[in-house]
């Protein structure tokens, strides 16, 4: 019963509505534990989705390195190819140049006129002409010269061996 005064008397005093202090602080902490985790759960899911993110960046510019590297060894050798291709023509041109020149000297009358025009020769006529006979024996044996040089050093040697 109240008063004016707002005072209560007797026994008739109404029980406050309490609520329990600690339940209210325990959901609250239960929620916020919650809260917190989600809010972590959220934050390693964006930490590994970053990491996913730069690990797959990081694999596509190894990827690309690696393929701007092969196009280089590609063009190195291409262009190595293409040097030795002309290298080739280049030496097949001078071997056929050769081939001809060798046909051109090989032809008696090129060999007649060079050594009529720069050396100064002229063809033999009968009048000029010596028959030489090389059936004969011209030239003197070389063990014949060897016994006697080897006879003429004994000589010196028995000289000197006998004194």
């Amino acid at each position: 019963m109240l008063t004016e005064k707002e005072y209560v008397n007797g026994n008739n005093v109404i029980l406050p509505n309490r609520e329990d202090e600690t339940r209210v602080n325990r959901e609250n902490l239960r929620v916020k534990k919650k809260n917190t985790a989600n809010k972590n759960k959220l934050n390693e899911k964006r930490k590994k989705q970053h990491i996913n993110t730069i690990k797959v960046i990081a694999l596509v510019f190894i990827c690309g390195i690696i393929v701007v590297w092969r196009y280089g060894v590609a063009y190195n050798v291409q262009k190595q190819l293409t040097s030795i291709k002309s290298e080739q023509s280049n030496l097949i041109r001078a071997n056929d140049n050769l081939k001809l020149e060798l046909k051109k000297v090989n032809n008696f009358k090129y060999i007649e006129e060079n050594a009529e025009s720069k050396f100064g020769m002229v063809k033999p006529d009968n009048n000029n002409v010596i028959i030489a006979d090389l059936s004969k024996d011209n030239f003197k044996n070389q063990q014949e010269e060897k016994k006697k040089s080897v006879t003429f050093i004994n000589k010196i040697k028995q000289l000197f061996a006998n004194n």
